[in-house]
């Protein structure tokens, strides 16, 4: 997957870096989790999801990658916005955008 390299490395354009890679990106995510979240508590009924072990360790692991994908859209967003040669707001309202959801992923966590 060098896309993913070369987005770590934020050799794309910043419009196409964080709509793209970190909005669209994100909102996948949220789709998928969503979908198969809802298929397999629908599916399987509340508390067979929640007794599945093979259930939890998929959501699991759906989670885990979308943390990973999460570092390295905003990682290279982060460059993109070093590297983008327009306007600075664009680059600095990027940068507060990355740190306002990684400030609502720790709030998340720590409740």
């Amino acid at each position: 997957m060098s896309f993913l390299g070369k987005l770590w490395r934020g050799e794309y354009p910043l419009v196409k870096s964080f709509w793209l890679f970190f909005i669209v990106g994100d909102l996948f995510y949220h789709f998928l989790f969503g979908l198969f979240g809802g298929f397999f508590s629908g599916f399987l009924g509340v508390h067979a999801a929640r007794r599945s072990g093979s259930v939890a360790i998929f959501l699991m692991l759906v989670y885990f990658a979308y943390v990973v994908y999460l570092v390295i859209s905003s990682v290279g967003t982060w460059r993109s916005s070093d590297n983008y040669s327009g306007s600075k707001v664009w680059g600095i309202l990027a940068k507060i955008y990355i740190v306002l959801c990684w400030s609502s992923i720790a709030h998340q966590l720590i409740q």
